[in-house]
């Protein structure tokens, strides 16, 4: 909401005469950020637009070891509104001998105006047959806010930063004669949308990360994957 500013004349009689509009004094943008859960979201009073930016959660990288290692799971979505927009949460980290790694987590604008970029794809790990040497585990892919979990060559994978929607990364591998380095997690589908004429309301969900996979013998297991966030910035006329 703006106000309009009025300053009035003085005449040489000392009488006011007109007034006249010295501009306009705006409200500030205000902004609302959403970290977990479900819920609603209430446009403010005087709101004209919105500007929406979100991301579903990233996977969990997968474990690491000589031959049962446990897969990340999937981070899940992030939506804003019924049918509007979402971001798909990553995949998890795969076995790495996997043939074919998951695709990117989906985005989607629905009838909003914007941005929608997928997801990473995971990052696969190694895999060492007759050898006797630590296998590092992969970094987990970033989503557009960064903040990947790295991966490490003897130890449990780092988990995503937190609300970045980034995956986690995998487990290191251990000094077996078979084994296997940890696969990060990939990341989740990210939103850019303005809504120029806001609803009251709009139910919000924001997606959670997924486990990281367990480790076999002589590796670790996967780090977590970071849950998504929704970021509402309002603008006033």
């Amino acid at each position: 909401m703006s106000t309009l500013k009025v300053n009035s004349i003085t005449n040489a009689a000392g009488t006011a005469g007109p007034s006249f509009p010295l501009g306009f004094v705006s409200i500030s943008p205000t902004l609302q950020k959403f970290l977990s859960g479900s819920g609603t979201y209430t446009t403010p009073a005087g709101v004209s637009y919105i500007r929406v930016r979100l991301v579903g959660a990233g996977g969990g990288g997968s474990g690491a070891g000589s031959a049962a290692v446990g897969v990340g799971l999937a981070g899940t979505d992030t939506v804003f509104g019924t049918a509007l927009l979402s971001g798909g949460g990553g995949p998890g980290g795969v076995v790495p001998t996997t043939a074919v790694n998951p695709a990117g987590a989906a985005a989607s604008l629905g009838a909003a105006m914007g941005l929608a970029v997928i997801g990473a794809r995971p990052n696969q790990g190694s895999f060492l047959s007759g050898t006797s040497q630590y296998l590092t585990g992969m970094s987990g892919s970033n989503s557009y806010f960064g903040g990947s979990g790295g991966g490490d060559a003897n130890g449990v994978g780092h988990s995503g930063a937190a609300n970045s929607g980034s995956g986690g990364g995998g487990g290191g591998g251990g000094a077996t004669a078979i084994s296997y380095g940890g696969s990060g997690g990939g990341s989740g589908g990210y939103v850019e949308a303005l809504i120029t004429s806001p609803l009251v309301t709009y139910a919000y969900t924001v997606g959670a990360g997924g486990a990281g996979g367990a480790g076999d013998t002589g590796g670790f297991a996967g780090g977590g994957g970071a849950a998504g966030i929704v970021i509402v910035e309002e603008f006033y006329s």
